[in-house]
């Protein structure tokens, strides 16, 4: 996971540290860090895990002979690399009576989105979607532009609270960010000087904005400063355009400090995300382009990001896309139901 998310799992869990298994591994073989028999390590969204750092971590553990309590998801976001050990080891605690299953969703408000979410999770596609719906939250569109356009504007009238999240690619990502950035600034809400950055992206004051990668500051003087994480969002206080600098104010589990980054900083607006980098996020409001192309477990990782409620939204033609026939006696189905049958159906393959 990002070193953002493991901040944000020390600060909620009460954690003596936390690192990213990387960072773990990395300070053990160099001494920074001794293993004792005592010790405790919890591997949150351990599903995420490759065969690689599972080896690396196993290996600490064992020889250490500490303890390690693993907590993850195998239907949520999979390895980027090879992996599926999570899978393996859960099933075998499960088999000697030795795991435990979390049941209660504390972050869905609302007692019926939460149940829509065990729907979905446990296979019962029709009815999450069914219930999505219903509450009028499926939306569907004749292209991908117009679907674009509709989540920015649903965004935009929930006051910028939520978060948009696709799975279709960096580029459509960039694409939603810029109409927000966009919107905003039609509203007056940003400043008007802009600074671009090596990335090929432009931040404005009032944006908000993520950083993509780790990026250390060069301190001033001879009292280091901590790095800032990957996938730490901040807000643009101002920018420099002589300079070609800017002042973002971050948010961290430890407070607001703010730094003033250059224009080759990983730096990207963070209004959307792609699903790679939502994993571990909490937002207000989620609004999710979905299609055929959407597996399970993307699915269920994108739909589960929000307290108040998400949004879905999906192209009508794709959805419906090899629907079959309904039989002469069945009532001819609308065009939402149908695409939300279609979608459910498509999903399990």
């Amino acid at each position: 996971m990002a070193g953002r998310t493991a901040q944000q799992a020390q600060a909620d869990s009460g954690a003596d540290v936390a690192y990213t298994l990387d960072g773990l591994v990395a300070r053990v073989e160099h001494g920074a860090i001794e293993l004792r028999p005592r010790d405790v390590l919890y591997v949150d969204e351990a599903g995420m895990v490759d065969h690689d750092r599972y080896a690396a971590l196993l290996e600490a553990v064992v020889e250490a002979g500490a303890t390690v309590v693993q907590v993850g998801d195998d239907q949520q976001l999979a390895p980027v690399g090879p992996g599926g050990l999570w899978t393996l080891t859960h099933g075998m605690a499960r088999a000697r009576d030795q795991a435990v299953e979390l049941r209660t969703i504390r972050r869905a408000r609302d007692p019926r989105e939460a149940q829509a979410w065990t729907d979905l999770r446990e296979g019962r596609l029709e009815e999450a979607l069914a219930w999505y719906r219903g509450e009028r939250r499926l939306g569907l569109y004749d292209t991908r532009p117009e679907l674009l356009a509709a989540m920015v504007e649903e965004w935009w009238s929930a006051e910028g609270r939520g978060v948009m999240v696709v799975d279709s690619s960096n580029a459509e990502r960039d694409q939603l960010n810029r109409m927000a950035q966009a919107r905003r600034l039609e509203a007056s809400q940003l400043g008007a000087e802009a600074v671009s950055l090596t990335n090929g992206r432009e931040v404005r004051a009032g944006d908000q904005v993520l950083f993509s990668a780790i990026y250390k500051l060069e301190p001033s003087g001879p009292t280091p400063i901590r790095r800032v994480e990957n996938g730490t969002p901040g807000r643009v206080v101002s920018v420099d355009v002589a300079a070609g600098t800017a002042a973002v104010e971050l948010d961290e589990p430890a407070g607001l400090r703010v730094v003033a980054v250059p224009a080759e900083a990983p730096l990207e607006l963070g209004y959307a995300r792609h699903i790679a980098k939502a994993q571990g996020m909490t937002a207000e409001v989620a609004h999710v382009a979905i299609g055929l192309q959407t597996p399970h477990n993307q699915l269920y990782t994108m739909v589960t990001r929000s307290r108040e409620g998400t949004r879905l939204h999906a192209l009508r033609e794709k959805l419906e896309e090899g629907a079959p026939e309904p039989a002469d006696s069945a009532p001819p189905a609308s065009a939402t139901a149908s695409a939300a049958d279609v979608a459910a159906t498509r999903s399990r393959t």
